[in-house]
């Protein structure tokens, strides 16, 4: 399966403004950080954002462990952190689902039919 480029914040910025009449590029690029930096912030105060429709940003506490190194197998201890965490919604599940199922049957993909 053939991926797309990955989408960079101008880029981001750029499909913003093409989609809103009247919006430049400029205040799209501004909208953009904004909203980055309002998920960065609220994520470092340990919150929550809920995006009904699209998914749930929030903060999961991974515990200390032990394991071992994949190289030498000597034990490592990795410590406690907390980690931002995504879950798409069910509406957004299904559209992704949707887009990619529908892709690989235009593309005439055979990868759930196999040749006899």
């Amino acid at each position: 399966m053939k991926r797309s480029p990955a989408i960079t914040r101008h880029l981001l910025a750029r499909q913003v403004a093409e989609r809103v009449d009247g919006l430049s590029l400029r205040l799209a690029k501004a909208a953009v950080d904004a909203l980055t930096d309002s998920i960065a912030d609220t994520l470092a105060d340990e919150g929550v954002i809920q995006l009904n429709g699209f998914g749930t940003f929030s903060v999961r506490h991974r515990s200390a462990r032990q394991t071992l190194h994949p190289r030498t197998r000597k034990p490592i201890s990795i410590p406690a952190a907390n980690v931002p965490h995504f879950a798409p919604s069910p509406q957004l599940r299904q559209r992704v689902a949707a887009a990619i199922a529908s892709s690989e049957v235009g593309n005439g993909s055979q990868a759930f039919f196999p040749s006899e």
